[in-house]
């Protein structure tokens, strides 16, 4: 493939068409990894992965539902044309949404990963696999009860704070799981097993030194009252102990586009979130790339001209009236927004007019379309597919 502008990506040379579509590859590979990542972390069932991501419930996953679930919003460099790509190298027929089957032969081995048969299909038990599987706890349970027994000896009473904190919300239900169902209270027999049972390692004489801690009325058994003066102090602070201040609560003003609840309350420049931008943008140029396909050059060059006479500057209502001359098609509603929100001129909100008509854009980037969006996304997947990229 010859040269070709790869300004789309930052640049501002002319790369060969070998090195670019090198670059997008690995982008790419990056992306995809990033993405098979998040969801063997996320998930343990293939299934349930699929439906945490259809949040319609549509049968299908979007590159938009996808972007909202790789965090988009929230990263200022995320690229939404690589996605699209990368949905299209894993999909039949090159769509820009995954079905269920799909999902599973592209994703579905990052979550369920495909384990390792020791033994044969056909036999139910492996006893060399067994003897080796024996000999390997045995070996190594010293080493880890040594662990177990520095960690808890020496800072026994940090680490039932530490416990008790990450797991319980509530004194309450620490209270709870403490006591018997029984008793209203926690005997010294009982918070001995319990400490065992949360695997500490650690002496009577230990055990009972926290326990006269945690008994702060030393009438030898631990109340709700005790553990609320004692450890209570740690997991629940009491609310003198904090600054407060009275604080005017704000409702939430969310994402203009339909279906999104992303916040854009303290967004004085759009009223959609960065991730919907992207995705108005590509639209947008997508829009301009279709009429300058169906235009014949000498057209498209006339109404360019049109436009590089103001210096590219122009009102959406002037945008629409010059596309109704040379298409006989102005622009909707939908597109004037869409146009407005990526290519506007003023980039805070209140500078602008409130008749969307009068609105100020610089289309310098919709008219460049030509040499953009279309030739790199048809380029890349042509390229990678040679290539043939290996996910």
């Amino acid at each position: 493939m010859g040269s070709v502008d790869t300004s789309s990506y930052g640049g501002s040379s002319l790369l060969s068409g070998s090195l670019r579509s090198q670059k997008v590859a690995e982008q790419v590979k990056k992306l995809d990894a990033a993405l098979k990542a998040k969801l063997a972390v996320d998930f343990n069932s293939v299934r349930k992965a699929f439906l945490a991501i259809d949040d319609n419930h549509g049968g299908f996953i979007t590159a938009e539902t996808l972007a909202k679930y790789l965090g988009a919003s929230k990263q200022k460099n995320f690229d939404f044309t690589l996605l699209e790509i990368l949905i299209k190298l894993n999909t039949k027929g090159r769509k820009t949404r995954i079905n269920y089957t799909d999902f599973v032969s592209w994703l579905g081995g990052s979550i369920e990963p495909t384990e390792t048969f020791y033994f044969r299909h056909d036999s139910k038990k492996n006893p060399q696999f067994e003897v080796n599987l024996q000999r390997n706890i045995e070996k190594i349970e010293p080493s880890q009860q040594a662990v177990s027994s520095i960690i808890t000896k020496t800072n026994l009473k940090e680490k039932l704070i530490e416990r008790t904190f990450s797991v319980h919300k509530s004194l309450k239900s620490l209270f709870d799981e403490w006591r018997t169902p029984q008793e209203n209270y926690v005997s010294f027999a009982r918070f001995h097993d319990l400490i065992g049972f949360w695997g500490f390692v650690a002496s009577a004489e230990q055990i009972r030194e926290v326990f006269e801690w945690l008994d702060s009325d030393k009438d030898g058994k631990l109340s709700f009252e005790d553990v609320r003066e004692t450890i209570g102090l740690d997991v629940a602070p009491k609310e003198g102990n904090y600054f407060r201040q009275n604080v005017v609560n704000s409702k939430s003003q969310p994402c203009n586009y339909p279906s999104c609840w992303e916040n854009t309350l303290y967004n004085n420049r759009s009223s959609f979130c960065p991730l919907h931008q992207k995705i108005m943008k590509n639209a947008c140029i997508d829009l301009f790339n279709q009429i300058s396909q169906k235009l014949p050059r000498q057209e498209w060059e006339l109404f360019s001209s049109e436009l590089i006479k103001t210096q590219y500057r122009t009102t959406l209502g002037q945008l629409s009236q010059l596309l109704e001359q040379f298409t006989s098609q102005p622009l909707t509603k939908q597109q004037m927004v869409a146009i407005f929100e990526t290519f506007k001129v003023n980039r805070n909100i209140e500078d602008n007019p409130e008749e969307m008509t009068e609105r100020l854009v610089n289309v310098r980037d919709l008219i460049s379309a030509r040499l953009t969006r279309k030739t790199k996304r048809i380029d890349d997947l042509i390229a990678l597919q040679q290539e043939k990229i290996q996910m």
